[in-house]
């Protein structure tokens, strides 16, 4: 899953991480949870992430995620820029 954050909310998920690797566990050994907190600062509103741990998954979840990530790193590794050649799919510079 990909997940845009504004760069208010970068803090926060660098923290969680940050908690993770200091507890020993790895990101798929927990549930994540996010929330949207409503700011207000210097006339502008905008909502921050939240970044939680509503609990650790069980060892079979765990054995079952550790795989998928074996199989999702195997498949990154073969993706290449021409896989986004199609029209629209990329951002191309306007000069």
């Amino acid at each position: 899953m990909v997940l845009s954050l504004s760069p208010t909310s970068i803090k926060p998920w660098r923290e969680h991480q940050l908690r993770l690797k200091r507890s020993g566990l790895p990101p798929v050994a927990v549930v994540t949870t996010f929330g949207l907190e409503d700011t207000i600062g210097d006339g502008f509103r905008w909502a921050r992430a939240n970044v939680g741990i509503r609990g650790i998954v069980s060892r079979e979840h765990l054995a079952m995620a550790k795989e998928a990530q074996l199989g999702i790193s195997r498949i990154k590794t073969r993706v290449v820029s021409q896989d986004f050649s199609e029209t629209g799919d990329r951002v191309e510079k306007s000069e």
